[in-house]
Formats: C-alpha cells, sequence, structure tokens
C-alpha cells in the first residue's frame, strides 16, 4: 500500500512539474504583444481645441465602452481633470477633480450661448462639471455659498431640472423629469 501511495505521489510530481511551464506559457502573453497591447492604451489621442486652449498637459487616455475615450490630465494652473469623447472624438464632458473649477474657455466651449444666456446659468458659480449631448447639457457646481449647484438645460436653453444641496438620491432636485420614452405623464405602476 504504500508503494502504491509514493508512486502515485511521485507520478503527480511529475506530472505537475511538466504541466506548470506549459500552462505558464499559455498565460503569460510573448513580450511582442505585451508591447503591442502597452502602444494601444498609451496611443495618442487627437485633442479636442478647447481642450488645447486650456492648455491640457500630462495627458493619458483610456478606451471606453461603445467607442469612447476618456482623458485625463492637468491644466496649465495644476488643476486635475477628467473628459470624455464620444466614438467620433467630439468632447462631451469635462469634470474637474477636487474644488478646483473649470476654466472659462471651456466651459464656454461646452455650453451652448442659449444656456449661456439662461438667468439659471449665473446662479450655478463656479463650474466643475459639464456634459453635454442631443439631449442636453449638465452642469454641476458650487454657487457662492459653496453649496452644490447643478442644473440640467435642453439645448435651446430650456431648465430642465435644477439642483441645490445635497446630492443623495436626487434630493434638492426641483423640476419634472422626462421618461426614456419621451412623455411627460406619470409612470405607469410597475
Amino acid at each position: 500500500m504504500s508503494r502504491k501511495l509514493s508512486t502515485s505521489i511521485a507520478l503527480s510530481a511529475l506530472l505537475a512539474a511538466v504541466s506548470i511551464p506549459a500552462f505558464a506559457q499559455d498565460a503569460a502573453p510573448p513580450p511582442a504583444a505585451e508591447a503591442q497591447a502597452q502602444t494601444q492604451a498609451q496611443a495618442p489621442v487627437a485633442l479636442p481645441q478647447a481642450l488645447k486652449d486650456a492648455g491640457l498637459g500630462d495627458v493619458t487616455s483610456k478606451r471606453g465602452p461603445r467607442g469612447t475615450t476618456r482623458l485625463f490630465g492637468k491644466l496649465a494652473d495644476g488643476a486635475q481633470i477628467d473628459a470624455m469623447l464620444d466614438d467620433k472624438g467630439q468632447l462631451r464632458g469635462v469634470r474637474a477633480r477636487g474644488d478646483a473649477p473649470l476654466p472659462a474657455g471651456l466651459v464656454d466651449a461646452l455650453v451652448p450661448q442659449a444656456v449661456r444666456d439662461s438667468a439659471v446659468f449665473g446662479e450655478l458659480g463656479q463650474l466643475q462639471a459639464v456634459f453635454s449631448g442631443e439631449r442636453g447639457v449638465m452642469l454641476a457646481g458650487q454657487d457662492g455659498d459653496k453649496a452644490k449647484v447643478r442644473a440640467a438645460f435642453a439645448q435651446d436653453g430650456t431648465l430642465l431640472r435644477f439642483g441645490r444641496g445635497d446630492t443623495d438620491r436626487g434630493d434638492g432636485w426641483q423640476g419634472k423629469r422626462q421618461h426614456e420614452r419621451g412623455d411627460k405623464g406619470p409612470r405607469p405602476p410597475s
């Protein structure tokens, strides 16, 4: 019995020793493939003019879902920002990290004039995030009292939603939220 046990253990050890290098070769990509993956991850992205004008430097990028690209960098004043490009390379959003405000030129490039002409836009104070798309523009920042403020506008400048204060679970939002199906009526019971 002990001879069978020692033979089984020896055979298992031999199989393990032979199979480990085979698994290691399959698991680790060849050096050329690894270098190519790093090159693709660090491939230079054409910066939109608004980011160039803002002096964005130390830029790194990351591919996102559905062809989007996320950019991370520093502005000339040292503020760190994140930006999002759509699948066509158009700038769709910018967010400052921490309490730093976004530069006025960057806000002007992303926010349509009709929204900037709105009386509510003046109440937003220092903007820290701007996201725009076909459906509208979302803005977030701080008012003069350092309270959190956020607003959603249609592209034509119509105020859709406005909120001041705490952002947990939608507290502070005023206005009706349009449903995904496009109507403004109440949702059917679930």
